[in-house]
């Protein structure tokens, strides 16, 4: 590339489609790339374009209104006219999770985070069996399990999978599993397992519970001085993270 210590390499083809990294490896820190030994470019236009960037993350000391940007330390490298720069939103650490979870004995119409009313008379075991979740299935959510039939003394119960958001969105029984799948990602929303139920639920009972999704809640407004004269109408985000395995 005619540079090393990239940040981002990737190939688009003459069409500007992308072409999958399974057809070339990249190494940012030499700034190459190398194609597959077993390359098939059947379906892309030649020739193609490497596109690359570098960055550098620096902490700002001061912003004035005219542009000018103040750093805590200089730049470690040289960027060209016409770079970009970027603010950063950074959340920490985030994981999926479970903060709240309840059974009441009936609907009350009210969201609530606090039991309304009395409890069901059954309860649901999250002790050896609490409700899991993926950060990549897990949404930020209330959720209640209404029950439709009841198992007092033996047999299944019947229930549906309510979304304070996206109301009814599955149903179910106490003998399987429920993990209603995030149409987004494939994966589970979360997952209650059958062994947690155990008897004694009635119709009309509630097992009430919340998830917090592995992400986090941004407002973005774009502020234009007046009489500024505005070339194009553009922006870009990039969500940016590592995995803890």
């Amino acid at each position: 590339m005619g540079r090393a210590d990239l940040a981002e390499l990737w190939l688009v083809d003459a069409d500007g489609d992308k072409v999958p990294t399974t057809k070339y490896v990249v190494n940012l820190a030499a700034g190459s790339v190398t194609m597959a030994a077993d390359l098939d470019l059947t379906g892309y236009t030649q020739p193609l374009t490497a596109r690359h960037r570098i960055e550098e993350m620096q902490l700002l000391s001061d912003v004035q209104i005219n542009g000018q940007l103040s750093l805590t330390a200089p730049l470690s490298r040289a960027f060209p006219l016409g770079s970009y720069v970027s603010s950063a939103l950074l959340f920490g650490d985030m994981a999926a999770s479970v903060p709240v979870l309840f059974d009441q004995g009936s609907w009350t119409g009210v969201w609530s985070d606090e039991p309304i009313g009395g409890a069901a008379t059954a309860q649901y075991n999250d002790v050896d069996y609490p409700i899991e979740v993926l950060n990549n299935g897990a949404q930020t959510d209330r959720w209640r399990i209404h029950f439709t039939t009841g198992n007092p003394v033996s047999g299944t119960a019947q229930f549906q999978v309510i979304s304070e958001i996206m109301g009814v969105i599955a149903t179910g029984n106490t003998g399987s599993d429920c993990a209603p799948i995030n149409p987004l990602t494939g994966e589970p929303y979360f997952v209650i397992r059958a062994d947690g139920w155990g008897l004694g639920w009635s119709a009309g009972n509630q097992l009430r519970h919340n998830t917090q999704g592995a992400s986090a809640p941004i407002w973005i407004a774009r502020t234009v001085l007046p009489g500024a004269t505005l070339n194009g109408d553009v922006f870009h985000l990039a969500l940016r993270g590592d995995t803890d395995l």
